[in-house]
């Protein structure tokens, strides 16, 4: 690493809006619409109802947000430009939380995610590596 790209002589804020140290990519965050609507059959033989919202300049980091809702489930997918992302789920019948991070590298990569929603939805098998907890009861 040279003084140029992450020395001392770089102030904090030029250092953190470059994000040296750290791998930054670019992710059309409007791809995670594109890939839902390519599993449009998959979703409408589960009974999902999407909703994808316009990309959103999110402090610096943009960022898309898809909810989505079944009888039985509900929730939402934020991918942002770099590539991060959550799942984030509720079972409605009993609060049922199932949570997952991700790491896209290519707007394609959002299809395993899909996919393993999907097999939550329809299975109820929770996805490699997910947070699961139950939601607080509502009085």
């Amino acid at each position: 690493m040279t003084p140029r790209e992450c020395g001392p002589t770089r102030s904090f804020v030029e250092r953190a809006s470059e994000r040296c140290d750290s791998k930054r990519m670019t992710l059309d965050p409007a791809s995670l619409a594109l890939r839902i609507e390519s599993k449009a059959e998959l979703w409408r033989s589960l009974e999902v109802v999407w909703h994808a919202g316009p990309v959103q300049p999110n402090y610096g980091k943009a960022v898309a947000v898809a909810s989505f809702e079944s009888s039985a489930w509900a929730g939402e997918l934020l991918v942002w430009e770099t590539g991060e992302a959550e799942l984030e789920t509720l079972r409605l019948a009993d609060g049922w939380v199932v949570n997952k991070h991700y790491d896209f590298e290519t707007g394609e990569a959002i299809d395993p995610a899909l996919d393993e929603l999907a097999t939550l939805i329809h299975e109820g098998i929770s996805p490699r590596g997910a947070l699961l907890a139950w939601a607080p009861a509502r009085k």
